[in-house]
C-alpha cells in the first residue's frame, strides 16, 4: 500500500455512457472545484469502445483538457468495480514482511486467469488480537484493463498518477462532504456497485449484475412498449408508487426487490464475517440514484435509518461559473471529484 503524496491532478471518469473530468484546487479551504467537463459517448461497453475508438476517445480527451484552461498534466483514473476481482480473505498470523507474499498464495487459486495478469494492491481491515490472524480486503485488476486505461491517457498527454476503482473515488468524495461511515451504492446502467465504508476505509465491496437497464426492460416488457418510451416513464415515474396509478412501480419492484435481497445478502455476511455493526446511512452515488421514489425505497428494503442523494459539491468551493450546480443534485460527478481529491 502506497503512502507516497501526488501532484495536483484531474480526476478522469470513464463512464458507459460519457467521460467526466473534474479538477478539485485542494491548496485551499475548503477546496475549490475549478474545472468540470463531461462529454457523452457511445453506448458500447467501455473496454471494447476504448479498444476499437481509442483515436476518438483521446482526441476527446484532449478536447476536455483544452476547455478547462488549466496548465495540468497529472490525472488519476478510476477502474469499473464490476471489471475488478475483490475478496475478503483471511490470512494466518505472519510476520508483517511475510504478509504479501502470503496473500499471493491465497490469493492465486482464486482468479480466473493466471495471477501475474492482475495488478493487485490490499488493505488490512482487521485483527484478531488473540490469533493474529488478518481480514484482508483483496482488490486484483486485470493488467491488460489497466494499461489500456494507461495507454489512452497518455496518448492524450496526460501522466497517470493513480489508477484505483470507482468505490474508493467514491468513498472519498462521501467521507468529505457527508460522513467518514456507512454504505455506498451505484446505481449504474449494468450493474450496482455496493461497499462499505468505516471511518473512511473500505471493508467490503461487492458489484451486482443487475442495473437500471433492466428497469428499463421490466416496463417494455410489461407494457409492450418502445425502449425510449419505457426509459422516459423509469425516469419520470421510477419508485412512486402514486403516480399513473402505480403502474410504473408495479413494473419495477419485483427488479428491485431481488436486487435488494441480494444487497441485503452481501450485509448480512459482512456483519458475520467481519464481526461488525453495519451503518444505517446509505450513500448513494451516480446519474441511477437520481431514479424517483429509490432513496424511500431503499431505506425501507435495507431498513436503513436514511438513505441520501450524494451531492459532490456539498461542502467544496466551487469557481463561479458552477455556481449554479452548487444548488443542485449531481452525483454523476461523485468518482471524478473523488479521483481529484485524492492525495497519496
Amino acid at each position: 500500500m502506497s503512502n507516497v503524496k501526488i501532484p495536483a491532478h484531474f480526476g478522469l471518469d470513464f463512464g458507459n455512457h460519457a467521460i467526466k473530468l473534474a479538477y478539485v484546487e485542494r491548496s485551499t479551504s475548503p477546496p475549490t472545484l475549478k474545472a468540470l467537463v463531461a462529454k457523452e459517448m457511445s453506448k458500447v461497453g467501455l473496454t471494447e469502445y476504448l479498444q476499437k475508438q481509442q483515436n476518438k476517445v483521446v482526441n476527446m480527451i484532449k478536447g476536455m483538457v483544452s476547455e478547462t484552461e488549466l496548465d495540468l498534466k497529472y490525472v488519476a483514473v478510476a477502474i469499473p468495480e464490476a471489471s475488478v476481482f475483490s475478496q475478503i480473505i483471511t490470512i494466518p498470523k505472519v510476520k508483517d514482511d511475510e504478509l504479501t507474499e502470503a496473500i499471493y498464495w491465497k490469493l492465486k487459486p482464486m482468479l480466473p486467469r493466471p495471477i501475474d495478469e492482475f495488478r493487485k494492491d490490499y488493505i488490512v481491515i482487521k485483527t484478531d488480537p488473540h490469533t493474529g490472524a488478518r481480514k484482508v480486503l483483496v482488490v486484483a485488476a486485470p493488467a491488460s484493463l489497466v494499461d489500456l486505461y494507461v495507454q489512452t491517457v497518455e496518448r492524450a498527454g496526460l501522466i497517470p498518477v493513480a489508477v484505483e476503482t470507482e468505490i474508493l473515488a467514491n468513498i472519498r468524495t462521501v467521507s468529505y462532504n457527508y460522513g467518514n461511515s456507512g454504505i455506498i451504492l451505484d446505481f449504474g446502467s449494468s450493474s450496482t456497485d455496493i461497499g462499505i465504508f468505516i471511518e473512511g476505509n473500505l471493508v467490503f465491496s461487492q458489484s451486482i449484475a443487475t442495473g437500471s437497464e433492466v428497469l428499463t426492460k421490466a416496463i417494455m416488457n410489461t407494457y409492450n412498449i418502445t425502449y425510449a418510451q419505457a426509459e422516459q416513464y423509469k425516469r419520470t415515474f421510477g419508485l412512486l408508487k402514486d403516480k399513473l396509478q402505480g403502474k410504473i412501480y408495479k413494473a419495477l419492484v419485483p427488479v428491485m426487490d431481488s436486487l435488494s435481497a441480494e444487497i441485503l445478502r452481501s450485509l448480512e455476511f459482512s456483519r458475520s464475517d467481519l464481526k461488525i455493526e453495519i451503518p444505517k446511512t446509505l450513500y448513494m452515488v451516480g446519474q441511477g440514484s437520481l431514479l424517483p421514489g429509490l432513496s424511500e425505497y431503499f431505506q425501507e428494503s435495507l431498513h436503513l435509518n436514511s438513505a441520501i442523494v450524494v451531492n459532490p459539491l456539498n461542502k467544496l468551493n466551487v469557481a463561479e461559473k458552477y455556481s449554479k450546480l452548487k444548488k443542485e443534485l449531481h452525483p454523476e460527478y461523485s468518482i471524478s471529484i473523488g479521483l481529484s481529491l485524492k492525495t497519496d
